[in-house]
């Protein structure tokens, strides 16, 4: 398309406010799936189903958002990676401190809370002693867990969870009470309601050796929300996995209409430029493949071939490219007749020269609507085979989240985040290029334009 041709479309085009809109949509969808792309690495990507990687979200939790609507605070899953830190030497002890404190403003009681640390040692064996100030300056030891002996240096790893017994039973003894729970330790004993304000959670370490150290300490406030679009039965962060899934479905749509864009003109316009009997064979194996149930044969050879991104590309593309050559076909075989073809064929013009230089440009953009709408339909497609469980399991496409909710129950169990933002981000999708589809048919075809 030259330069003049290209200003002539593009003066149409712009008439249309649904093809105008749905460019600024594709813009905003291009721009976020390359950027997401550029900024994740492969690595990323794999974390999806390393559940090991999740295991200190929460599970089942809501968007954080939620809480403007329930009329009360929810406490949000914290993860507090940077404490005070505080060292000096007791004698023949060196005291490593660590100080979190967490400011508690909410009108729920948390799942519970859980220390996790790393410290490298040799010889006599460490201590640790976790305990906890009040907003109302009560003190309580919560643990004090024993470590092994080291004759050589060693990593050693551990937890103190809100669950352990030791736990519960100071708990217990602070209250004066039996306790349900450890996230009791937020309540105030006197009135038995939420005590608000600034907690400070000290994680002692009592070392013998001056080249002991803490490694890594963090400490989780077990919540019942979290971030913007909540967590699944894993803990894997739904709005991590809806971004991650834009790349992936943006490769599938537009690779599956491109390559079917190209073997359709091909075909579509060698049929209609071909003899009589070559074209009446390839006429009739195109309607053979087009009424081919799809959805049998994807299965067969998804159990044949696999599951793999590119397979599933190959597959959809092996029946996405007959609409294509419907159309491309009607427009070729009026083509075919016209004056100046003829006159070509008269001057000794190569039949690849006339089908490649003069009926494919003039077939392209009939075709090119239907490329457009082969987008969405390719997106739709792969989510359809994910949702059955035929999908790429190592890539967190939005089929796949799909098809991981609907076997862990979610919609009878009313966990709407699992199954809403995956079918919106797929229904926007395909918004976007059906809006592009029908700027460009009011484009080619003037007479669907409204006055």
């Amino acid at each position: 398309m030259d330069k003049e041709k290209f200003s002539l479309f593009w003066k149409d085009y712009k008439k249309s406010k649904a093809g105008i809109l749905g460019l600024a949509m594709l813009l905003l969808v291009l721009g976020s799936a390359l950027f997401i792309f550029s900024t994740t690495s492969t690595e990323d990507f794999k974390k999806w189903n390393d559940y090991k990687h999740w295991r200190n979200y929460p599970k089942l939790a809501g968007p954080g958002w939620t809480s403007l609507f329930s009329g009360k605070k929810i406490p949000k899953h914290l993860i507090i990676k940077e404490p005070e830190i505080h060292q000096e030497k007791a004698g023949d002890l060196i005291k490593v401190q660590r100080v979190f404190e967490v400011n508690f403003s909410y009108d729920e009681l948390p799942k519970g809370f859980s220390y996790q640390y790393i410290i490298r040692y040799k010889g006599s064996s460490p201590f640790l002693v976790l305990s906890v100030l009040t907003p109302d300056q009560r003190e309580l030891q919560l643990a004090k867990p024993s470590l092994p002996f080291a004759e050589k240096e060693i990593l050693q790893e551990g937890t103190v969870s809100s669950v352990d017994k030791d736990v519960l039973r100071n708990i217990a003894g602070y209250f004066d009470k039996e306790v349900n729970t450890s996230s009791e330790l937020f309540l105030n004993p006197g009135t038995g309601k939420i005590e608000k304000g600034a907690y400070k959670f000290f994680a002692t370490f009592y070392f013998y050796n001056p080249e002991d150290r803490v490694e890594f300490s963090q400490l989780i406030i077990e919540g019942k929300v979290f971030g913007v679009l909540g967590t699944d039965v894993y803990g894997r962060d739904l709005w991590t996995g809806i971004r991650w899934g834009l790349p992936a479905a943006f490769l599938i749509g537009v690779s599956v209409a491109f390559l079917s864009l190209i073997i359709g003109l091909i075909y579509g316009v060698i049929s209609a430029y071909s003899r009589k009997p070559l074209q009446e064979i390839m006429s009739r194996i195109n309607y053979i493949i087009i009424c081919v149930p799809v959805l049998p044969f994807l299965i067969i050879m998804v159990a044949a071939f696999g599951q793999s991104l590119f397979n599933i590309i190959f597959y959809l593309v092996v029946f996405g490219w007959n609409g294509i050559v419907l159309v491309v076909r009607e427009k070729a075989l009026q083509e075919v007749h016209k004056t100046h073809i003829e006159d070509l064929e008269l001057e000794g013009a190569s039949r690849s020269r006339i089908i490649f230089r003069h009926l494919i440009p003039e077939t392209i953009p009939y075709a090119l609507v239907n490329m457009v709408l082969g987008v969405p339909a390719a997106i739709l497609s792969e989510a359809g085979l994910s949702f059955v469980g035929l999908g790429d399991p190592s890539l967190p496409t939005w089929g796949q989240i799909l098809h991981d909710a609907q076997v862990a129950g979610a919609p009878a169990l009313g966990m709407w985040w699992w199954v809403l933002p995956p079918g919106v981000a797929i229904m926007l999708t395909s918004l976007t290029f059906g809006l592009i589809a029908w700027g460009l048919d009011t484009t080619f075809a003037p007479k669907l334009r409204k006055t």
